[in-house]
């Protein structure tokens, strides 16, 4: 079965994207974005009695981070093999005992999974790829339990010349992201407006309770990249709680 990155799946691109992410993993440079420090501090700090989903979790660094946070069980999910097998030795040279490593993607989980529940569910870039975020969104959130809290990161393209199109026709374009310092890729970011993530957290009976932006060192719009929407790069850390009712 060929991998993917949301609807990509040029096999080249997505092993190159994952050969980028990977050494990213093992130098830890995305710790250095300004976008960790907040999100550390904006999460619970003890997850005892929680049940926890980190979906794309990548080397399995969060979710390393909810198990030391007392979390009652983590599940981790992730397609690709490579991030798979750093997050397994993660698990086993760190005795991660309440980790339960899937290598299955978020849709496939929802598939066959939609009827676990979880009390915090949490994803780092891996929802950007994705055309119908919305609808995504309100599927993930329905995974919530009441007063159950959801934390996003994830890149936000701000469109300054939004009259040049419709917004729903924007988002069958994309903008050329270059991700990565010393190793590089580009790649065809969709055009997801935050209005987008908060429409599909809402739709799921989760309000949004902050969103926080920052500029990024590790992520850029390409310089070669025309750039005809007058897009601008932020990332975002998107929090929420689903309603009790």
């Amino acid at each position: 079965m060929s991998q993917r990155i949301g609807h990509f799946d040029d096999e080249a691109k997505v092993c190159l994207y994952y050969s980028v992410v990977e050494a990213a993993g093992r130098d830890d440079a995305l710790q250095k974005e300004s976008y960790f420090s907040a999100a550390l501090a904006a999460m619970p700090a003890d997850f005892s009695g929680k049940r926890v989903l980190d979906i794309g979790g990548g080397n399995g660094a969060w979710s390393e981070l909810f198990h030391e946070r007392n979390a009652k069980e983590v599940v981790y999910l992730d397609k690709s093999p490579a991030m798979y097998q750093l997050a397994a030795e993660r698990k086993k040279t760190n005795c991660l005992q309440r980790m339960l490593l899937l290598q299955i993607g978020i849709e496939e989980y929802l598939e066959k999974h939609n009827k676990h529940r979880f009390d915090f569910i949490f994803s780092s870039f891996s929802l950007m790829y994705f055309v119908h975020i919305r609808e995504l969104l309100t599927t993930i959130a329905a995974l919530l339990n009441p007063g159950g809290e959801m934390m996003i990161i994830t890149n936000i393209l701000t469109v300054e010349n939004p009259a040049a199109q419709p917004e729903q026709e924007l988002l069958q374009h994309t903008v050329k992201i270059e991700l990565g310092n010393e190793s590089r890729i580009v790649l065809d970011n969709l055009i997801q407006p935050l209005s987008h993530y908060l429409d599909g957290l809402n739709d799921g009976g989760v309000a949004e309770t902050s969103t926080k932006f920052f500029s990024s060192n590790y992520s850029r719009i390409c310089p070669e990249y025309d750039n005809p929407y007058k897009a601008s790069l932020n990332q975002a850390v998107i929090y929420g709680r689903k309603t009790i009712r």
